[in-house]
């Protein structure tokens, strides 16, 4: 949707195939992202709150 705004307002020019291939590309790399740490951790629950609030505790508990 960021990707849209800009566009649109100008600040950007960008075909809408090259939008979805964008899109898709980031939610691949987020995805792909999230599968791999919840299999790293072991996590039951693949949330992304979930997540975050694991990453972020165990970078607290490292100090």
């Amino acid at each position: 949707m960021g990707i849209c705004v800009l566009d649109e307002g100008g600040l950007i020019s960008i075909s809408a195939l090259s939008i979805f291939i964008l899109a898709f590309f980031v939610t691949f790399v987020h995805v792909s992202f999230m599968v791999w740490y919840r299999r790293k951790e072991g996590l039951a629950f693949s949330n992304i709150t979930v997540i975050l609030d694991h990453l972020l505790s165990s970078r607290s508990n490292d100090k």
